[in-house]
């Protein structure tokens, strides 16, 4: 199986998987790396990573103007300037599954 995983090439660690918040997150050991189906994907998450950290607000209410309630959603990036595109890279990440077989005890 193959999959990508964004890294940085001058401390070789990787971007960790994470459930939310991906841009506040830096290359770290301690956790395992996120992988990404295609290589398109990976660079896509570095390209908004690279951006900062980013935020959203959410907001709505009903419109006098429209008669409808409308949603928007502002997004904010916070620059991190020690984040260098130059310092990192999408990698191709090969998972191999090995036949791992019980013994019986008697």
């Amino acid at each position: 199986m193959r999959f990508y995983a964004i890294r940085q090439k001058s401390t070789g660690l990787f971007l960790p998987a994470s459930l939310k918040a991906f841009t506040h997150d830096e290359p770290t050991d301690g956790k395992p790396p996120r992988l990404f189906n295609t290589a398109k994907g990976a660079k896509n998450a570095l390209h908004w990573w690279l951006k900062g950290r980013i935020t959203v607000d959410r907001g709505g209410g009903y419109s006098h103007a429209t008669g409808d309630y409308d949603d928007w959603d502002k997004w904010n990036a916070e620059a991190v300037p020690e984040r260098r595109a130059d310092d990192m890279e999408v990698v191709t990440v090969s998972l191999r599954v090995a036949e791992y077989r019980l013994r019986r005890m008697a």
